[in-house]
């Protein structure tokens, strides 16, 4: 309460608080600040913290969320430097706005076009998106041109089309052909607007000069049109168009109007379309500081957990129930471990692994298990370009872009339907690029098409947000279409979706056709086998401070016939290599550790003992990418959790001089 009188009594740049506080706590004295000033930035600081909170935060408009004490010690200083200087550049603005106004406001009564600028400008300005400022727009326009109807229409990137965003009458009635033409649409050169969204110009049509067949409705009684692109340099957002059931007067003034007011248009509607993806990009920046802070204590939970039903399963063979059980607990496991990387695609921290791939192949590949996704009731139909062009992608990544697609599509058909997955290779020239938000080129199309109850504006728009879902409860995370977006958009590529409500929906992948013949594939790993498993004989030691993780590694190595020792420091560590010497043939090192640096560990190791092979592991890929120590950067790495399996093979491949390359380059 103090902290609210404090800021009603004065003016503040930016506003620090602790969500927790007596009487009223950080976020409801941030709404109440932002209600009365929306330009304040408000950082909240909290010691505990949850990834709900941090998304309400973002959501409520904070600047950032801050957890003690460690961010206020590494972060806070350049986090409020940045607040402050994106309150300097809000202040500027408003001044800017506020100076054109007063300008514009001065010649009003030298000509009626630069005040209906002014009006405009300060429509857009209140506004929050095109939607709600369209027909205030019109309005102003019609009023001051003495035009009768007037329409904004706006391009659908997807299907190619052009749409009604909102068509009114200069009184506010709701004739007959108002409420046509707002479900009119068009292909290019398609009626007047079809030609200006094509030509990117502008068009006069008066009564018996006609410029092309109308596609939809009719426009009988308005004896002439006008149609003007609403136009930022070469970019075209969509079309203005105007009717009159007279001919009107010559205007010299109309066409610097419409020029000015499509200029506003364009500028507005590319400003939402950044403003959104910056939003999207807080979001995401917000999840993955939050799960970064997690995933290493997650994934040795996990590690743990795993290995030992691992220990129980080999255990119990005979026991068909317990075996089974233990066999569940490692799925359970593994879905866990999935859904922490998820949230690390999302706010990506974890690398995806770039190599040439066969969209075709790898849609033929998954064929058997999507068919086994989508149940009888659902027709499943494949229509692949003749010949494959190779893309550069992650395969295991691209794999879960295309099942999440599919299993979406199952749930919008309950009863039955058709699923189709068509690809195609499409050439884009820059008009049609421009359209896509891509550079010319050429470029891999995979379309998935379903005939479900598709979606409507509301929908679509929250559609790859984190966390957003139209399922039940418990029935979906709402993280599978955000992780898809961000591996399409990681990789070079971009989705896009078409679809309305009752009409099914398309959804449609663009990926750059490979122009590179090197690929950084990993080495493929086998099929687990029993008798395959690597074993050896040599001396390895570990060095974890979990106590779980250090039995789980020992049981591990030594069923695959290693000797075994383990430190939970690395004092211990050391003084274990002071012992046994050259007898040690790997150290396995976990990256956190506890007293003496990691880095400091295997610099002295390698020092007093050359050929000793080092295999790091961590639950936080993070911590290996972006490490101070360059050098630790070059080592092999395995990543937590990970099954028996992958220890004992990789544990062979070092010893051997051939490790796995988990560290590969980031995209």
């Amino acid at each position: 309460m103090e902290g609210l009188e404090l800021f009603s009594a004065a003016t503040f740049d930016l506003v620090l608080t602790d969500v927790k506080m007596p009487r009223m706590d950080g976020i409801e004295l941030m709404e109440l600040i932002k209600a009365k000033d929306p330009t304040v930035e408000v950082i909240v600081f909290t010691g505990f913290g949850s990834m709900e909170l941090a998304i309400e935060v973002m959501r409520l408009g904070g600047y950032d969320f801050l957890l003690k004490p460690d961010d206020l010690t590494r972060r806070m200083r350049s986090v409020v430097v940045k607040a402050l200087e994106k309150r300097q550049l809000t202040q500027r603005n408003q001044e800017l706005i506020l100076s054109l106004q007063a300008e514009m406001l001065e010649k009003t009564n030298e000509t009626r076009g630069l005040y209906t600028q002014h009006q405009i400008t300060r429509i857009l300005g209140e506004a929050k998106g095109i939607a709600e400022a369209a027909p205030t727009v019109l309005t102003t326009i019609l009023q001051n041109t003495g035009w009768e109807y007037g329409a904004i229409w706006t391009s659908e990137r997807l299907s190619n089309t052009l749409t009604c965003k909102t068509m009114i009458r200069h009184d506010g009635e709701q004739d007959g052909f108002v409420q046509q033409r707002r479900n009119a649409s068009y292909q290019k050169q398609e009626g007047l607007a079809g030609q200006v969204w094509s030509q990117k110009c502008l068009l006069l049509c008066t009564e018996g000069e006609e410029p092309s067949v109308e596609y939809r409705p009719a426009t009988e009684g308005k004896r002439q049109r006008i149609g003007f692109p609403i136009l930022q340099g070469e970019k075209i957002f969509g079309v203005m168009e105007f009717f009159h059931t007279e001919i009107p007067p010559p205007n010299e003034n109309l066409i610097g109007l419409l020029t000015a007011v499509g200029s506003q248009l364009a500028m507005f509607m590319e400003r939402e379309q950044l403003e959104q993806q910056f939003r999207q990009s807080q979001k995401l920046e917000a999840i993955g500081r939050l799960a970064g802070g997690i995933a290493h204590d997650f994934n040795n939970l996990l590690t743990s957990m795993m290995g030992y039903a691992h220990l129980i399963e080999r255990q119990v063979v005979k026991h068909e129930g317990l075996h089974r059980n233990a066999q569940q607990i490692q799925r359970t496991g593994t879905r866990a471990a999935a859904l922490i990387q998820q949230l690390l695609t999302l706010s990506r921290s974890q690398v995806l692994k770039q190599e040439l791939t066969d969209m075709n192949q790898v849609i033929t590949d998954l064929a058997p298990v999507l068919e086994r996704l989508l149940t009888e009731r659902i027709e499943f139909r494949l229509q692949l370009m003749p010949t494959g062009e190779m893309i550069l992608s992650d395969r295991t990544q691209l794999e879960q872009v295309i099942v999440n697609l599919c299993v979406n599509a199952r749930d919008a058909m309950p009863d039955s339907g058709v699923l189709t997955i068509k690809t195609s290779v499409i050439r884009l020239d820059t008009h049609e690029a421009e359209l896509h938000s891509l550079s010319p080129g050429k470029y891999v199309c995979l379309n998935v098409i379903d005939t479900g109850h598709g979606m409507d504006e509301s929908v679509k728009t929250h559609l790859f947000e984190p966390f957003f879902t139209t399922k039940d409860k418990g029935k979906g995370s709402g993280l599978g279409l955000a992780t898809v977006y961000s591996i399409i958009t990681q990789s070079g590529g971009i989705i896009e979706v078409a679809s309305e409500a009752g009409q099914g929906a398309i959804f449609s992948i663009y990926m750059p056709v490979a122009t590179s013949l090197t690929s950084n594939a990993s080495a493929s790993v086998p099929e687990d086998r029993e008798e395959d498993r690597p074993h050896g004989t040599e001396t390895v030691l570990s060095v974890e401070n979990e106590e779980d993780i250090r039995d789980i590694i020992s049981h591990i190595l030594s069923e695959a016939g290693y000797t075994v020792m383990a430190a939970a420091n690395g004092f211990e560590a050391l003084s274990l290599m002071d012992t046994y010497g050259a007898e040690i043939k790997l150290m396995i090192w976990d990256l956190l550790l506890p007293g003496m640096s990691g880095s400091a560990i295997v610099e002295q190791a390698m020092q007093t003992h050359p050929d000793l092979k080092i295999l790091l592991i961590s639950g936080s890929f993070d911590e290996f990418k972006n490490h101070e120590n360059l050098r630790l950067s070059e080592l092999p790495f395995l990543p937590k959790p990970f099954s028996p399996e992958s220890l004992q093979r990789e544990v062979r491949a070092v010893l051997d001089g051939t490790p796995m390359d988990f560290s590969i380059s980031e995209t």
